[in-house]
């Protein structure tokens, strides 16, 4: 039904404008990081589905499209396509699918998307300076070993790509162990997802709103605008996100895929 688009043709994706609400999928677009395109044709194409490397998908479709069953068939089949994914906001005819499929589990959620609004931003206060923080760099990249594992790795190609093309900061608890880190996991026409790590014991020390704040200061300086992505019961998310001065643009659904039958991807 689909076949994986070759890195020549990703042009033809520039004429979709849904391929750019989400920043993961539009940097696979962009061939800024690793994930897999597939199309029904190069030439009036009408079916385009997007994933990248840690499986968050956007499944395009044109209303003349009617055979959902072949293509949950393919995502089922196709050994590039891992056994759990996520599909950005999908259409009820996928989902009812999906739903249909006597091998497979989902779940159905509500997300919301923020931007930064630079415009409304109030100062930065003192709280930024109580605790130590600093930016990612190749050199200290290492310590969130420690905190994390190697967070950067769902996303990027390698260490040295995140280095390359993204970027991050750390802030240190009273200990001054590495306890929370905000870093982009894309960066696609200058917009960049946020991601937070704050390890367990150094939770509830308001660390993520401080790596937040330096984050945003250090999107300003390069011209990069935050992207801010959760669950919309994430209650404390959502907060973070609010005092910083983020504004919802959008609600969507998420489906996450998972067939019992499928080998998992090494």
């Amino acid at each position: 039904m689909l076949q994986k688009l070759e890195a020549r043709n990703y042009h033809i994706l520039s004429s979709y404008h849904d391929l750019s609400i989400f920043p993961m999928i539009h940097a696979v677009c962009l061939q800024l990081q690793p994930g897999n395109v597939f199309v029904d044709a190069i030439e009036n194409t009408i079916v385009i589905f997007v994933i990248n490397k840690a499986g968050f998908a956007y499944l395009y479709t044109e209303t003349s499209f009617t055979d959902y069953s072949g293509l949950i068939t393919f995502f089922s089949a196709n050994n590039e396509i891992p056994q759990y994914f996520h599909i950005y906001d999908p259409s009820e005819r996928v989902t009812e699918e999906i739903k249909l499929h006597p091998a497979t589990g989902y779940k159905l959620r509500s997300r919301v998307q923020l931007k930064y609004d630079n415009k409304s931003a109030a100062p930065a206060t003192t709280e930024i300076s109580a605790f130590k923080s600093e930016e990612i760099t190749a050199s200290n990249i290492g310590i969130l070993k420690d905190l994390g594992g190697d967070l950067f790795l769902k996303f990027w190609g390698s260490e040295a790509d995140f280095i390359a093309h993204g970027y991050g900061v750390i802030v240190y608890d009273k200990q001054n162990i590495a306890g929370c880190v905000c870093y982009a996991t894309c960066v696609a026409d200058q917009v960049a997802e946020i991601d937070i790590f704050t390890q367990p014991d150094s939770r509830n020390m308001g660390l993520a709103a401080i790596a937040t704040k330096q984050f945003i200061t250090l999107s300003s300086a390069k011209g990069i605008v935050p992207n801010w992505d959760c669950f919309e019961d994430n209650y404390g998310s959502l907060k973070t996100a609010y005092k910083a001065n983020f504004d919802k643009v959008k609600e969507y659904l998420f489906l996450s895929v998972y067939f019992k039958d499928k080998p998992q991807l090494s």
